[in-house]
């Protein structure tokens, strides 16, 4: 017999979560405007030499330069502003929310940078919020949440590729909730503490 609903929620695939909360595709949520970029660094024929990278220029990340939820900058290469300008994808700005999507799939950073722009590598993924519309904290909490991890856990047990490319993250779907419960919730989930009276999908 399956449990009687309180008032105020609904039943979904991700369990009981209230009725003014909305479970949606990334693509769904791009073509609403919720996420204005998502691009990764796959840059083609732009891809840079081995011999372009510098001691110091327009920072160029890949997913090893993640740490605890940033970018270690002291760790990443660089590239001259004048070879950076010529990217079209994979640049990524200030605030945006970074995802390690090849070879190194999972970890999640949130970009702080005072650079006008940074260049991702082929291992990386960007998120960009219309803040008006979506939380960059909240979000950056739903891409390491158990129901976001099991969808792409899952896409790649049934591949010999340990990747996520970007086609396959628009198919996957994020829990979001009005824009002042996102505020609430993402300092809750940073702190882990999600109070028992919300349903926690960060656990």
């Amino acid at each position: 017999m399956s449990a009687v609903l309180g008032a105020g929620y609904k039943q979904t695939e991700v369990g009981v979560i209230p009725e003014d909360w909305r479970l949606d595709t990334v693509q769904q949520f791009i073509d609403e405007g919720f996420i204005v970029g998502h691009l990764d660094g796959n840059h083609g024929e732009l891809y840079p030499r081995s011999e372009e990278f510098k001691s110091h220029g327009v920072s160029y990340i890949g997913a090893n330069d993640f740490a605890i939820g940033t970018v270690a900058f002291n760790r990443c290469k660089f590239l001259a502003p004048e070879r950076a300008a010529k990217f079209r994808k994979g640049v990524a700005k200030d605030g945006d929310v970074l995802f390690a999507h090849n070879a190194t799939v999972g970890p999640v950073a949130m970009l702080k940078t005072t650079e006008p722009f940074v260049i991702l590598s082929t291992t990386a993924t960007y998120f960009r919020c219309d803040l008006d519309k979506l939380n960059n904290l909240y979000l950056n909490a739903a891409l390491q949440s158990q129901h976001f991890v099991g969808q792409y856990q899952a896409v790649m047990a049934q591949s010999t590729r340990f990747q996520v490319p970007i086609t396959t993250q628009r198919k996957l779907s994020l829990v979001v909730p009005p824009l002042p419960e996102r505020h609430w919730q993402s300092t809750c989930a940073t702190s882990a503490r999600v109070p028992s009276s919300r349903p926690s999908l960060f656990v």
